[in-house]
């Protein structure tokens, strides 16, 4: 049972020997593990031997001396065993806290708090010479909750994962200015997916409209309130088309590494957000090698995606998204009036035909997109409103003159009407530093 989670789960693995160990302790404090039954502990749970049993060493320690440490454990490892120890938590920040015999310790108590909760309803079975018989099914399972982001423990859950749809909303209504239809369909699509393990499929979203309409400052919203470090979150991974994949004579090289990144991500984090900015500059043989991954598979060479959520930011159909918005502007209805129905078809119908990857791919074709979001075009009050963020973000409160002198020097579509702001709210930041005193 153990060894299908040795690769994906090694400080568990770690784990679940450290507590195997404790049981037998606690149960008998003054009989103490067989050798050759720690030794067959560690062959199993992993290649690493050497360091497991310098763990071991350590254990027997902090159970002997009840959270008082002594100076030989900070003893340094051989360099063999550093190397192979690096090579085991490569990447993995928060594995520091074990070379401190003080927060050693301070973990030893909760996991001596928690296996006594378990040890009592296991009705104290000690392990015979087949060291898993009467090890409790859904320990792994308590495991992975308890020693959540590897090493880092929480109430429920990975710690990583936060999935506040309150927030989400909250943030959607306040920060969003003039994106009615985004603010509903994508706080709809990620309550959904969310409220349902067990979905069929990876949530996969599309942001259509112009640049600087918030399809960026959306997927961070959407981030920062699924992820504990939001964008910086190690379940987080960004991709910008002529950035990491300028070569169209590399596509072949490019596949395999997005392959390889997307799996070993999931890997780490089921949870895990993939941005793909600038999406219509994507080769169509990329988008097709990842198709796999949002398809409705159980899983993918034995890894399963269902838990991700693909997030594809584009400019296709900003110009049919204006269209409509500036229809409605000339027929005196609202913007606010406009629904679904008056874009998803035909910001669909734009993307198949569009030049570029994104619309020759399988992703297309397949029908993987869940939901387009349509990215309105943003009017002068809506610019207001970004400038009054700004200034709000620096500790100021501008006037509304002020705020006024700012939406005014951006420049405005069509040339006749001059409702639409050309670069909609991206420039506002960096603006307003030309009307401070």
């Amino acid at each position: 049972m153990l060894r299908t989670h040795v690769d994906q789960h090694p400080l568990a693995c770690l784990a679940v020997m450290e507590d195997w160990l404790f049981l037998h302790l606690m149960c008998k404090p003054s009989v103490y593990i067989a050798q050759d039954l720690i030794l067959q502990t560690i062959t199993i749970c992993s290649p690493f031997g050497s360091v497991y049993l310098y763990w071991v060493n350590n254990i027997c320690e902090c159970m002997r001396l009840r959270g008082r440490p002594k100076k030989t454990w900070q003893r340094t490892l051989e360099t063999e065993h550093q190397q192979k120890l690096a090579q085991w938590v490569e990447g993995v920040d928060s594995c520091n806290l074990f070379w401190s015999s003080k927060d050693f310790c301070r973990l030893m108590s909760l996991r001596l708090m928690f296996l006594s909760h378990i040890f009592h309803l296991s009705n104290c079975k000690i392990p015979t010479r087949d060291l898993w018989a009467g090890f409790p099914q859904d320990y792994i399972r308590l495991l992975s909750q308890w020693y959540c982001s590897l090493g880092q423990c929480c109430e429920s859950g990975d710690c990583r994962i936060i999935n506040n749809i309150t927030g989400l909303a909250s943030d959607l209504q306040l920060k969003l200015h003039g994106q009615h239809l985004a603010q509903s369909v994508v706080l709809k699509a990620v309550q959904g997916f969310i409220s349902n393990p067990e979905s069929n499929k990876p949530l996969t979203l599309s942001f259509h409209g112009w640049s600087g309409t918030g399809k960026n400052f959306v997927a961070r919203i959407v981030a920062d309130n699924m992820y504990r470090d939001g964008v910086k979150s190690e379940c987080v991974r960004l991709f910008i088309a002529p950035f990491h994949f300028p070569h169209a004579r590399l596509v072949d090289t490019y596949k395999g590494q997005l392959r390889e990144a997307i799996r070993d991500m999931v890997l780490r984090c089921p949870q895990t957000l993939f941005i793909f900015d600038e999406a219509e500059k994507l080769h169509p043989g990329l988008i097709d090698a990842i198709k796999p991954y949002m398809d409705h598979y159980d899983n993918v060479d034995g890894v399963s995606y269902r838990r991700a959520v693909f997030l594809f930011l584009s400019n296709i159909g900003g110009t049919t998204i204006n269209d409509v918005a500036l229809d409605f502007w000339h027929s005196g209805q609202n913007r606010e009036d406009i629904g679904m129905e008056d874009l998803e078809h035909r910001l669909r119908a734009e993307a198949m035909e569009s030049q570029g990857g994104f619309a020759q791919s399988e992703l297309m074709s397949g029908h993987l997109i869940d939901f387009f979001v349509p990215f309105l075009p943003l009017e002068y009050r809506h610019v207001k409103l970004c400038a009054r963020d700004a200034y709000a973000a620096r500790g100021l409160e501008p006037d509304e003159g002020t705020l006024d002198e700012v939406a005014k020097a951006m420049l405005y579509v069509p040339k006749e009407e001059r409702l639409f702001s050309a670069q909609g709210c991206k420039s506002i930041p960096q603006r307003i530093n030309f009307f401070l005193p």
